[in-house]
């Protein structure tokens, strides 16, 4: 292995886990409150958010694994927003779960900025 080669960041699971209740629930929220597809967005933004101001080390990381958290568990338990077709749905995934994992990475990195990270 060469000497220059950086270590991984550590991950802490628990504020990862922090974002990610809190993404859910403000999307959840949000969503109820008739906003439709920007719900998820407004959560993953508010949990990439959360996690960058409580992880010590790499914000962006933390907030992307929010978002990670929340895809997974979304892939578990289709919400009410899912379209019909196969193609269509699969296009949708992937675009959303792309604009999610942005949204909460740059969230994330925003928050470590503010905090001095």
């Amino acid at each position: 292995m060469s000497a220059d080669r950086r270590a991984s960041p550590p991950i802490q699971w628990s504020a990862v886990a922090i974002g990610a209740i809190v993404g859910i629930v403000v999307g959840a929220v949000a969503t109820s409150f008739g906003i439709g597809p920007f719900g998820p967005s407004l959560g993953m933004a508010a949990g990439g958010a959360t996690v960058g101001r409580l992880a010590r080390t790499a914000p962006l990381l933390h907030g992307a694994l929010v978002a990670v958290v929340w895809i997974l568990l979304n892939g578990l338990i289709p919400g009410p927003l899912a379209p019909a077709g196969l193609l269509a749905d699969t296009a949708a995934t992937v675009l959303s779960d792309s604009l999610y994992m942005c949204t909460a990475a740059a969230a994330g990195w925003l928050a470590g900025r503010g905090r001095g990270g």
